[in-house]
């Protein structure tokens, strides 16, 4: 398959890896938050051998150096080249503003080992240190977004994003942005689905990115699918498993999907996702996040 075939366009003409074989399905991407240094040559390594050509990474992490160490391995032994690969990191909390925002973007840049970063997002609305009711926050966001778009055009970063942005925060853009955002990245599951959110994207041409597609794990566990056997019954009738089903009811959704993990069947396994699933199957699913909503990780809603 060639490598312009397994990509998604972003509003700027730039794409994102795929593991499509066409344009219906969105992309599948690995995850490393929580991934230590010590196991980063290892997952990543496999992950590349796989098949994924798509790797999210964050300050916050504290994982870019380790990533770009193997990187650069996989560079120099041929296994990779580096318009092959794309690259996602994130600004941290800690670095909202201008000029702490220019900095962190080349400090970035330098742990990663590359001369440009194919998708920066602001990782949160909030600046670290300060209260989520503070109007400095604003302010800070709209500094950091100017600080992206100069890397931006600076050619630092071919495409710029959001993360954990609420309905509230990207219409606020709508006021300062002279960029507007091509990814969003935030929250999305059977349990939760952002609607508003993800309306504004569609209508918008902006990419989202869903985490925490499996629930923190909490969708595979027993008593969830004890209480919840139709996933299971979806995931016997099609030969698959229940995180294929979850992953695959995301990448319908026209949404990418970052699972993370570890363990090298369970990166294979996530990898192989590419089925349809009836309409049926889909309302059945959707129908949890109607009856049982529920947000696993932290809201940013109260960030003024």
């Amino acid at each position: 398959m060639k490598n312009s075939e397994m990509s998604f366009t972003l509003s700027n003409g730039n794409k994102i890896p795929k593991i499509g074989r066409n344009h219906i399905l969105p992309f599948i991407i690995v995850g490393t938050y929580r991934l230590i240094s010590e196991d980063v040559e290892r997952v990543v390594s496999e992950a590349i051998n796989i098949g994924y050509r798509h790797i999210d990474t964050a300050t916050v992490y504290r994982n870019e150096e380790a990533i770009g160490n193997t990187l650069k391995s996989l560079f120099d032994k041929g296994v990779l080249r580096r318009e092959e690969i794309f690259i996602t990191s994130k600004l941290a909390p800690k670095d909202q503003g201008y000029e702490k925002a220019t900095k962190a973007v080349d400090e970035s840049l330098k742990k990663l080992g590359l001369d440009y970063i194919d998708l920066y997002l602001i990782h949160w609305p909030g600046t670290s240190s300060i209260k989520p009711n503070s109007p400095k926050n604003k302010k800070n966001r709209q500094d950091s977004w100017k600080a992206l778009e100069e890397a931006y055009r600076q050619g630092k970063l071919k495409a710029i994003g959001v993360s954990n942005y609420t309905i509230n925060h990207l219409k606020e853009m709508e006021e300062y942005a002279t960029i507007k955002p091509m990814v969003l990245q935030c929250e999305a599951h059977p349990l939760y689905i952002p609607i508003d959110e993800v309306k504004y994207c569609k209508d918008n041409s902006i990419i989202f990115e869903a985490y925490t597609s499996l629930g923190e794990g909490k969708f595979l566990q027993n008593d969830f699918l004890e209480e919840h056997q139709f996933i299971q019954e979806i995931a016997d009738r099609h030969g698959k498993t229940v995180a294929q089903v979850l992953l695959a009811w995301a990448l319908q959704q026209d949404w990418t999907v970052l699972p993370k993990s570890k363990n090298p069947s369970r990166l294979k396994e996530n990898f192989d996702c590419l089925f349809a699933l009836k309409e049926s199957e889909m309302e059945q699913i959707n129908e949890l996040s109607r009856t049982e909503m529920q947000k696993i990780c932290w809201d940013p809603i109260d960030v003024q």
